[in-house]
């Protein structure tokens, strides 16, 4: 998995690009969250359109960053598409989104 940074106005945004497994871009993800939280950046974007799989520890990474970052009260958004088309071994056919975004729908 790849992860580019990039800023818009002040909040953060990691394109993520690739498979988001076990062993392969969760603990990447991990470790630029807790950077980004250590250099004091707070609004973060998580951008999921390039990811094509996410296995259980890829959500597991997405869940504990949203947790931490809201436990430390700032705003976390995190937005998918369709292009996630399976999460472990199930299918599933549907946009996910965290409210924050806007045009983005909560469930």
């Amino acid at each position: 998995m790849e992860i580019v940074e990039r800023t818009v106005n002040d909040v953060t945004v990691l394109d993520l690009k690739g498979k988001m497994t076990l062993g392969e871009g969760d603990e990447l993800l991990k470790d630029k969250i807790n950077s980004l939280l250590a250099s004091g950046k707070k609004k973060l974007l998580l951008n999921l359109e390039g990811v094509p799989y996410i296995d259980s520890a890829g959500l597991g990474e997405v869940v504990r960053t949203y947790t931490t970052v809201r436990s430390i009260r700032s705003r976390s958004i995190s937005r998918t598409t369709a292009a996630v088309s399976k999460i472990s071994s199930g299918s599933v056919g549907q946009e996910v989104a965290m409210p924050g975004l806007p045009g983005a729908q909560s469930r």
